[in-house]
């Protein structure tokens, strides 16, 4: 292992540190260090490039020593060392934790949007001990659903609602992993209120407007859709006449599993619902629509889940 903080000292301000000489000291520890002794580097070669060399091993020392099973660098690539004769080529390749990283979590491959990308929470699968722990019997029940899915391989829609922060987001995530894993189905999953601001951004640019046109073309076709938190999103008539009804009929139409996870039932949603947008006859209209084929989709099922909330 390295001195980080050695190294971290000799790499800063490297215009001011190039008109230096390193001590011989510090010359040693970077010489001596295990990453040094794996690109069989020299005690000239670290006299003669003493800020490139440390710069290189400290970043790889400091991604190997991290506790975090990922890359530090959001790229994934670090610089490598690499001798011919006197010569030091440098060349740049993918870091090894991100490597297995991304063989674990291939799955992630089958996501075409992830709202929770890069986050914990979009890595869970449901055989982890979240699932095992003493959980309410709601939370077994949901998993079984799940289980007799990925057995047959016949994936049904489910309406999962409940209080604030019993984790339905997390089980819901788990579910499309899993799905995205066992049955290599390409998924979206969106968190409603997102594609809410991602379509409002879209009105005053252009750019963005091709990007989330681009996306809802994908959410409406496809394998398996997850809306997170549906009714919390802040919206009126034209999201749920425009986008989130057209995007309910074509799924309905192709017959594409669509889940959903809110905190209302589906009697209160379309309450709610209502309450969002004018108080007409047509917003009765366009809000009965939208709830009958939410319950289409679930065959009039809903899942109370129950637990404690795990934020606090």
């Amino acid at each position: 292992m390295t001195n980080n903080t050695l190294f971290d000292n000799i790499i800063k301000d490297s215009d001011k540190n190039s008109e230096k000489k390193l001590s011989d000291k510090e010359i040693d520890e970077i010489f001596n260090s295990d990453i040094a002794k794996e690109f069989s580097i020299t005690r000239d070669d670290v006299v003669n490039n003493p800020f490139l060399i440390s710069s290189i091993i400290n970043e790889i020392d400091r991604c190997r020593t991290s506790s975090s099973e990922d890359c530090i660098l959001e790229i994934g690539y670090h610089r490598y060392i690499e001798k011919n004769g006197e010569n030091l080529n440098i060349y740049v390749k993918k870091c090894d934790k991100r490597e297995k990283v991304n063989n674990k979590y291939s799955y992630k491959n089958n996501f075409i949007y992830d709202s929770y990308n890069h986050q914990e929470i979009s890595k869970v699968l449901v055989s982890e001990k979240y699932f095992r722990d003493k959980v309410h019997i709601s939370v077994k029940n949901i998993v079984s659903l799940y289980n007799e899915m990925i057995n047959t391989k016949n994936i049904k829609s489910l309406y999962i609602y409940g209080d604030f922060g019993i984790g339905k987001t997390y089980i819901s995530m788990a579910i499309a992993n899993g799905i995205a894993k066992y049955l290599n189905k390409k998924v979206i999953f969106i968190y409603t209120s997102e594609l809410v601001s991602m379509i409002k951004e879209g009105f005053n640019d252009s750019a963005k407007n091709i990007k989330v046109n681009n996306l809802i073309e994908d959410i409406k076709s496809v394998d398996v859709l997850f809306f997170d938190d549906i009714g919390a999103e802040y919206a009126n008539e034209w999201f749920y006449n425009e986008y989130l009804l057209s995007i309910l009929n074509e799924r309905l139409n192709a017959k594409k599993p669509t889940f959903f996870n809110s905190n209302f039932s589906l009697n209160n949603l379309q309450k709610n619902l209502e309450l969002k947008i004018k108080n007409t006859e047509q917003s009765h209209i366009i809000v009965g629509r939208i709830m009958d084929r939410i319950r289409s989709f679930v065959e009039n099922k809903e899942i109370e889940m129950i637990g404690k909330n795990r934020r606090y």
